[in-house]
């Protein structure tokens, strides 16, 4: 009944704690029924202001741009589990990706229900990266694990003998910020032991 005037209707809630509440009720109760093509948008009014105050405070205009500025769907639930914060514990960001992956696989459409988890997947991965809690960061002398292993990185325990120790020379290097000359005696030593 939701999707019969428009395939993306706005819903419009008070910017308070309690219209934040009804937000996502409703979100929870829309998720089952998304479909390809058909899903709301979000809108929140102004802390303390139901439409009618804004209109009559600011004009129809201000409430048009409410309208205007209505967040997707997925764009609202990831704010509600986030709520901008950074997991810090493994178990915390197992956590989050366990809850979105709940609400995610409430859609009854397999295919809304599969770019769901994937669009979540991605804003996860890029949160944690963008945050210095994800990304491509390894701890020196343990093997790549999963996909990063096929994928033709070479680390520490995948070189050789002499070629190793000049990598770990190098890798010492860079994380003390050695001079090129220090570097190169290192290096040089490394050579020499291989031999």
């Amino acid at each position: 009944m939701l999707w019969r005037m428009s395939d993306v209707p706005v819903l419009c809630f008070d910017g308070d704690k309690a219209g934040l509440k009804a937000a996502e009720r409703a979100a929870d109760i829309v998720m089952p029924h998304l479909k390809p093509g058909q899903t709301v948008k979000i809108a929140t009014l102004p802390e303390g202001l139901d439409p009618d105050d804004l209109i009559k405070a600011r004009g129809r205009q201000a409430f048009a741009d409410v309208i205007d500025r209505a967040r997707s769907l997925s764009d609202v639930i990831w704010s509600m589990e986030t709520g901008g914060l950074v997991p810090e514990a493994p178990e915390e960001r197992a956590a989050l990706q366990a809850r979105l992956r709940e609400r995610a696989n409430s859609i009854r459409d397999s295919s809304v229900r599969f770019h769901y988890a994937r669009a979540f997947d991605e804003k996860l991965k890029a949160f944690l990266r963008r945050h210095g809690r994800g990304g491509s960061s390894r701890v020196v002398g343990v093997r790549p694990m999963g996909r990063a292993a096929t994928m033709g990185r070479a680390g520490p325990m995948a070189i050789p003998g002499a070629a190793r120790r000049g990598w770990l020379c190098r890798t010492l290097c860079a994380i003390r910020g050695c001079s090129s000359p220090a570097r190169d005696r290192m290096q040089r030593r490394a050579r020499r032991r291989s031999y």
